[in-house]
């Protein structure tokens, strides 16, 4: 094929099929295999929000539903 992806072919690559590459590539870093995750990994972080923010989030809810919201605390 002169033009075009061929499957396995060195100069080619699959962008956009949603079917990444898989194993290790030539010139690339390692990949990562595994990663260790304790519990409180998986827990939100903290929020500090601004009234400000509030503010924002709660005019945009106004404008996109119609339904006014106060930024309360």
């Amino acid at each position: 094929m002169k033009l075009g992806f061929r499957n396995g072919h060195p100069d080619g690559s699959k962008l956009g099929q949603g079917q990444p590459e898989v194993g290790p590539m030539e010139g690339a870093p390692p990949r990562i295999a595994y990663v260790d995750l304790l519990p409180e990994d998986h827990a939100c972080g903290p929020l500090k929000e601004t009234l400000e923010l509030r503010e924002k989030v709660a005019a945009h809810y106004d404008r996109l539903y119609c339904t006014p919201l106060e930024a309360r605390r």
